[in-house]
């Protein structure tokens, strides 16, 4: 997949996935060819947008899973419900248009750095936007906690196995709700949000790249992860 393709999935939360229906793509009448540089970067900044509403709708989610306990149905419902409108489809196009855009805007450093700021590593970035609970995680914690949510990610799995209608399920939105539970489990636990991961990480990058005990739970969890979404996590 090319990068805007890669780009479209990540935005919904899902990094592979299938494709918008062969009937809703038929529709699509404006081809990438037609796009003009001012509205490829309106559709980056729609994409920006929405990432940063499915950010904030998704924490909402989280904090509700911490306080009461949902049904795998609940959740799913719950997060279909959080998605904002999809930028790519909004604007008439499908993920391939945009890629092909994309592709051929790669020299131009304007549209390069719209998509570098949505591709690029989530905030906290800098010593700046680090958090208090975030510095005090060590290597040893990072560890831990993606021990245990790992553990609690193979329970999501096999609630999602065992869901009848699972077949009609979108898979997209399923690795989105497995999200806000491993939050919400983390969160529960070790009182420590995704924010605090995610810098803990930045943070300690250097070691845990490092650490055979975290790669191998990274690649544990991006299998456990396939067997919902259907590609690597």
């Amino acid at each position: 997949a090319g990068i805007a393709a890669v780009l479209y999935y990540l935005l919904r939360d899902d990094p592979e996935g299938e494709l918008a229906a062969e009937d809703n793509e038929k529709d699509m009448v404006k081809k990438s060819k037609d796009l003009t540089k001012t509205e490829v970067l309106q559709i980056l900044q729609d994409i920006s947008s929405m990432q940063s509403t499915m950010k904030a709708n998704m924490k909402v989610l989280t904090k509700d899973l911490v306080e009461n306990t949902l049904s795998f149905d609940e959740i799913y419902s719950r997060v279909k419900e959080a998605q904002p409108e999809d930028p790519v489809q909004k604007h008439g196009i499908s993920a391939e248009d945009l890629d092909r855009t994309l592709q051929n805007s790669s020299s131009d450093p304007e549209v390069m750095l719209a998509v570098s700021k949505i591709m690029g590593p989530p905030e906290p970035a800098g010593k700046n936007s680090m958090t208090d609970r975030g510095k005090e995680l060590s290597v040893g914690d990072i560890v831990d906690i993606h021990a245990y949510m790992l553990q609690e990610l193979r329970e999501f799995a096999k609630t999602f196995e065992e869901n009848p209608t699972k077949a009609k399920l979108d898979p997209k939105i399923v690795g989105m709700a497995s999200q806000a539970v491993l939050d919400a489990k983390v969160a529960a636990k070790f009182n420590v949000s995704s924010e605090d991961m995610e810098g803990a990480i930045v943070l300690n990058k250097t070691k845990l790249l490092q650490d055979m005990r975290f790669m191998k739970m990274h690649m544990e969890m991006q299998q456990v992860m396939q067997q919902f979404m259907g590609a690597p996590f």
